[in-house]
């Protein structure tokens, strides 16, 4: 049996697919819809706030006025198609998974949602169509191999009518986000530093049990300080947080700026 074991456990080459009919495993799609449909996991899907958050940005910087038509490649049971058609778009969503694309399809049909699905996968697109733009969400682009990711890209037709016009408002989008967070980190050092001054002051009469001048504390004055201490030092903490946050932002957002 040892032997039979072993070569389980030998690593395979990068990008090797599998031989079996992984998304259509009856067990394996099952366990993956359960995660999909899990709002609070992100297993499979995103979580459901970033998911929300996500179409929301997209239908901001590509309004379905301007880019009505929309391919998402990888949809699984429809959380972001849902949501584009409810934001006015012409969805499309395409999966390799039976129980995916069924799941996606009854759901579209209970809540009166005018979606096609089809089965396919999507490295061997056949649709016919063209698309204003086209999502895949959450690794599958990073997962695929250099010549699928050059595939893939062959085989989707998208409409770039509109890219020059794109570019621009994703520019405009990008140094807001910039501007705004740029202006929060400003204020976070800044409340971060009176609330670090306030934990001092109130750490010096805590620890000398006087006001700043000379007159005693009383055992419930004494208290008050101490809560207000722990307050101070907690908001302070929160602050310095909210700031390294502001600058991860503003840096992510200069280097999307960088790409354009």
């Amino acid at each position: 049996m040892l032997t039979e074991l072993t070569p389980l456990f030998k690593k395979p080459p990068l990008y090797t697919k599998t031989e079996i009919p992984f998304w259509d495993d009856e067990h394996i799609s099952l366990q993956m819809l359960n995660a999909h449909l899990n709002p609070n996991y992100d297993g499979a899907s995103r979580k459901l706030e970033f998911i929300e958050k996500s179409v929301d940005w997209i239908s901001k910087i590509l309004p379905s006025e301007h880019y009505p038509s929309v391919l998402d490649i990888g949809c699984g049971p429809g959380l972001y198609t849902e949501r584009y058609a409810k934001k006015g778009y012409r969805v499309v969503g395409v999966d390799f998974s039976h129980r995916s694309i069924n799941y996606a399809q009854m759901s579209a049909k209970r809540k009166g949602l005018p979606i096609d699905y089809f089965y396919q996968d999507y490295l061997n697109l056949s649709l016919d169509k063209k698309f204003d733009f086209a999502t895949m969400i959450y690794c599958d682009f990073g997962a695929l191999s250099t010549n699928d990711r050059k595939q893939l890209l062959k085989i989707i037709s998208l409409d770039w009518e509109h890219e020059t016009e794109l570019k621009e408002s994703l520019k405009v989008y990008f140094q807001e986000q910039k501007t705004v967070h740029e202006a929060a980190k400003k204020e976070s050092a800044k409340k971060h530093f009176e609330f670090r001054q306030r934990e001092a002051d109130t750490k010096e009469m805590v620890t000398t049990k006087k006001r700043p001048n000379g007159v005693p504390l009383s055992e419930d004055e004494l208290k008050e300080e101490k809560e207000r201490l722990a307050f101070y030092k907690a908001t302070a903490r929160d602050y310095l947080l909210r700031y390294k946050q502001h600058e991860k932002e503003e840096k992510q957002f200069s280097e999307y700026l960088k790409l354009l």
